[in-house]
């Protein structure tokens, strides 16, 4: 294999891993952005809710959500990392 051959081969695998990473980047943007919205409209629910079973039955479900933008938020902040480089 020639060297321009083996060059090239080798820059089509680094676009395709950046492409593969800029998806997954874009992809996990949308996701955090779904999951702001429901904090939000899970935050709004719990002030208006007298209940305390069923507050407490919200506020688990808010937790949830708050960790899982947490991990996204890391994992995109990683992402970021990666790109620069």
């Amino acid at each position: 294999m020639k060297l321009k051959k083996a060059l090239r081969k080798l820059s089509q695998y680094m676009d395709a891993d950046q492409r593969e990473q800029l998806a997954q980047y874009d992809s996990i943007k949308k996701v955090l952005k779904k999951l702001k919205s429901k904090r939000n409209q899970l935050r709004e629910k719990i002030e208006l809710i007298e209940d305390d079973e069923e507050r407490q039955q919200i506020q688990n479900k808010l937790d949830i959500v708050n960790a899982q933008r947490k991990k996204g938020v890391k994992l995109l902040k990683e992402l970021k990392l990666i790109r620069r480089e």
